[in-house]
């Protein structure tokens, strides 16, 4: 009876045992009769000030479904979700299912404390971005109800910046109406630089250079220089941040020369490409990513003394996600991107083309020293 009642078969019968002795044997039943599982009479709030019908909009536990445990962890959650709105940040949300006759009634807790609003907003750290970009990216001003989600999604909006190695959004603990801010900014300078030999290419140099928060809006100018024995590459790049629905713009410009022998002692093969790109990307919900961008190249090709001139424009769209617990050697989770790229003659492009190319990569774990990995990949 007991194991039954756990499973909510509150109706549940279970009569004496039955003994029975034949040929040295003995045979015991157990009558049961179960009846069916508790079902949802009522749902009522202890505690609440909140009007009944909001909450039970916000619960969404319909009167009459079988009991579902972990339906009611479901509904916490959301009026938990509810009570934050509303400025509760202290709000506690417990539940219980009590017996009524067969069914259950659903009973939530609800411990409101105090509500919450942001009266002003304290700013720490700053040395050279404005004050303006700040206030513009976090997504709260004063009057706006204290809403611990929206903290969290601020901190990720100042880190998402790339001006910021630090960044803690929280009520004071003096003041709860007071909200702090505080940050610790990146280097304004960063630099890098490679060096790497392979039979075929020789000696490889990469040059690496970051120009960051120019002007104290978060702008970021960057430079690369890459040059091996056939191989000449310069790019320049100006990143702008995360400041609309249109998510961080980057827009660059670049120069590619190639000069490579078609055989020892035998004419050179020159291609120098020239050209431009935008791109932005955008953070979606459930870890999804958006990047969207247009480039066009100008490609010219000389071979003795016939030359050719091309262009290419294109625009591409990408939709990826990515759940590793590490990128590099990923023992679960998994990688799905998509790729769209279009290059129609209207823009001016000297190859009409469509190009799609997806991918997908998963990891299991097997046990503790084993791991499934599987990747496919599509391109037409």
């Amino acid at each position: 009876r007991s194991a039954y009642r756990k499973r909510y078969y509150l109706a549940v019968e279970v009569e004496r045992p039955v003994v029975r002795v034949a040929d040295g044997q003995v045979f015991i039943s157990v009558p049961i009769r179960e009846g069916q599982p508790a079902r949802v009479r009522a749902v009522r709030f202890s505690g609440a000030t909140q009007l009944p019908e909001d909450l039970s909009r916000a619960a969404q536990i319909e009167i009459g479904a079988p009991y579902d445990e972990s339906l009611v962890l479901d509904a916490v959650s959301r009026l938990r979700d509810h009570y934050w709105e509303r400025g509760y940040p202290r709000v506690q949300v417990s539940a219980s299912a009590e017996p009524a006759g067969a069914d259950l009634d659903v009973v939530f807790r609800v411990t409101e404390a105090s509500r919450a609003a942001v009266e002003s907003i304290e700013i720490t750290g700053l040395t050279q971005t404005r004050e303006s970009l700040v206030r513009s990216s976090i997504g709260v001003k004063s009057g706006d109800s204290l809403d611990p989600r929206k903290l969290a999604t601020a901190e990720r909006k100042l880190l998402a910046l790339g001006t910021f190695s630090r960044a803690t959004v929280a009520p004071s603990p003096n003041n709860p109406a007071v909200l702090r801010v505080e940050v610790e900014e990146e280097a304004r300078v960063a630099a890098g630089y490679q060096l790497r030999y392979n039979d075929d290419k020789g000696v490889t140099a990469d040059l690496d250079a970051e120009l960051r928060n120019l002007l104290g809006r978060g702008l970021t100018l960057g430079t690369r220089y890459r040059r091996s024995a056939d191989e000449e590459e310069i790019r320049g790049s100006l990143q702008l941040p995360s400041l609309s629905a249109l998510g961080n713009l980057t827009a660059s410009a670049f120069r590619i020369a190639k000069d490579v022998p078609l055989e020892e002692g035998g004419p050179h093969f020159t291609q120098v490409e020239t050209g431009v790109q935008f791109q932005a990307g955008r953070r979606l919900p459930d870890r999804w990513d958006l990047l969207y961008g247009y480039r066009f190249k100008n490609s010219k090709v000389t071979l003795d003394e016939f030359a050719t001139v091309t262009s290419l424009t294109a625009l591409d769209v990408s939709l990826l996600r990515d759940t590793r617990d590490n990128p590099v050697n990923a023992r679960r989770g998994h990688f799905l991107s998509g790729n769209l790229e279009l290059s129609p003659a209207a823009l001016g492009s000297y190859h009409s083309f469509v190009k799609g190319f997806a991918q997908a990569f998963a990891s299991h774990t097997l046990g503790s020293s084993f791991t499934w990995a599987q990747g496919y990949r599509l391109g037409l």
